[in-house]
């Protein structure tokens, strides 16, 4: 849904694209994260409690209890991160954002009935309760 490129992202940078989500895509039920600082910190601690969005952390050690984004990160790697060597950092949002479009738009995935994310999520009476970060 979004993919956020820069050397480094804060808490607040996690909360502004969540935001931005929300206001595409509808109101959020739960979040999946693993525990990095990004996710642990206040910020969007305070968010879910405004949000009423419950959050989940993966137990260290145990990332097949996000195998979805496990399985998102193998692919974003294999078919897009592994392709180029990025000069800049622009080069990198500009690649990394024509892949992420491809991806969610015209790539058929098997776990969606083999049809691309956005034909997915329209077709659902709630467009989006889930989301694994």
């Amino acid at each position: 849904m979004a993919i956020e490129t820069d050397t480094s992202l804060g808490s607040e940078r996690v909360v502004r694209v969540l935001n931005q989500q929300l206001e595409l895509r509808g109101a959020l039920q739960r979040l999946r994260t693993d525990n990095g600082p990004e996710f642990r910190a206040k910020p969007l601690d305070v968010w879910a409690k405004k949000n009423n969005v419950m959050l989940f952390f993966v137990e260290p050690d145990k990332p097949t209890q996000n195998g979805q984004i496990e399985s998102f990160n193998g692919r974003f790697r294999k078919e897009c991160l592994d392709q180029k060597w990025f000069t800049t950092l622009n080069e990198a949002r500009q690649t990394i954002e024509k892949w992420r479009i491809s991806y969610n738009t015209k790539s058929p995935h098997s776990s969606l009935g083999y049809v691309p994310p956005e034909v997915w999520i329209k077709r659902q009476p709630n467009n989006l309760q889930s989301l694994y970060l």
